[in-house]
């Protein structure tokens, strides 16, 4: 084949710059331009000097093809070789997140359904799109999206049950994974076993069950809200003198949005 040193070029030059874009984009962007370069280039050497197809040009077109495969593996190899490591990064964002909330991003991961990214906006900043509300600007605090952050975490949990359960006022961080166990000791259920709850302390077991448990919700009331409109809830603040207050209470997962909550304390 009179082209043949001239295809070999042409299909160097498409393994190179497979290399290259690899390299410095992606593999799939890499093979396109290097398929580009290829065609191109063997294109115009059969215009100028035309020849038989046959054989040799169907294995001509194999032998640039894998040129073309292994310019892309190799931009692939320089392109991990060339990337900074990712993990001082990784860590210092968690540093700078912190414990308290990182546990929460874990526990809200699940390896086979979750994102590799998760959007945690900064405090009281909101992150919207178009169909979703319109009168939200930046620093606002009532983000339409779910925050990690404790002004949307923090929620009053207040157990009252007269003649079983004391009045008490507690600071102990609980979480709303301890109603559904706290729920099963009340109900005489010592089987029940939560994996990420126990019962709220201070509620006891008591000697007859009570004919009725009652689990009332109040969306969205978290102790930023009650205490924006602190004239607004007297029935919840009656309820919490003569009950059982755990005003370090939050919802203990992430997203702090209603799904989440409310399968939280169903299960």
């Amino acid at each position: 084949m009179r082209n043949l040193p001239r295809r070999l070029l042409v299909a160097l030059l498409a393994a190179a710059t497979a290399v290259a874009v690899t390299a410095a984009h992606s593999a799939l962007l890499g093979a396109l331009s290097g398929t580009v370069v290829l065609a191109l280039g063997w294109g115009v050497l059969r215009a100028r000097a035309p020849e038989d197809p046959g054989r040799r040009s169907v294995l001509a077109w194999l032998g640039g093809l894998g040129l073309l495969a292994a310019g892309a593996g190799l931009g692939h190899a320089v392109r991990r070789l060339l990337r900074p490591d990712p993990r001082p990064t990784l860590e210092r964002m968690a540093r700078d997140l912190g414990a308290e909330y990182l546990e929460l991003v874990v526990r809200a991961y699940h390896p086979e359904r979750s994102g590799d990214l998760q959007l945690l906006v900064t405090p009281f900043s909101s992150s919207n799109y178009p169909q979703e509300s319109r009168s939200l600007v930046p620093n606002d605090p009532r983000t339409s999206h779910a925050v990690v952050w404790m002004y949307a975490e923090r929620v009053p949990i207040v157990v009252w049950a007269p003649g079983i359960v004391e009045p008490s006022d507690s600071v102990e961080r609980v979480t709303l994974a301890d109603l559904a166990p706290t729920a099963a000791r009340l109900m005489g259920f010592e089987a029940f076993r939560a994996p990420d709850g126990r019962p709220l302390p201070g509620i006891p077991a008591p000697a007859r069950p009570p004919r009725l448990i009652v689990t009332f919700v109040i969306d969205g009331g978290g102790w930023n809200v009650l205490r924006r409109w602190p004239d607004a809830w007297p029935n919840l603040r009656r309820l919490a003198r003569a009950g059982a207050l755990y005003r370090n209470a939050i919802t203990g997962s992430f997203p702090a949005v209603t799904a989440a909550a409310h399968a939280t304390i169903g299960t």
